[in-house]
């Protein structure tokens, strides 16, 4: 029994000062590229469509704009 504090096997105790660290981040690096392909590719969908957005409203604008210019042409030819 241990007197002092809780009482720990220290036998099953993960040995952190014998692992090798470079190993570990080694092995996630495949999954790490594929998160960071997915993101660019997120991204990249997320500024196409605001650019399609912006193109379409800007296209909208611009036949406001014309539809304007002519009512006011027929109005100074009436």
């Amino acid at each position: 029994m241990c007197s002092s504090g809780p009482c720990i096997d220290q036998e099953r105790l993960p040995s952190w000062s014998g692992m090798n660290w470079k190993v570990t981040v080694l092995e996630h690096v495949p999954l790490l590229l594929y998160i960071l392909a997915a993101k660019t590719l997120i991204l990249c969908l997320a500024f196409a469509g605001a650019k399609m957005y912006q193109r379409k409203r800007l296209a909208a604008q611009r036949q406001q704009l014309e539809a304007d210019k002519r009512k006011r042409a027929e109005r100074k030819d009436d």
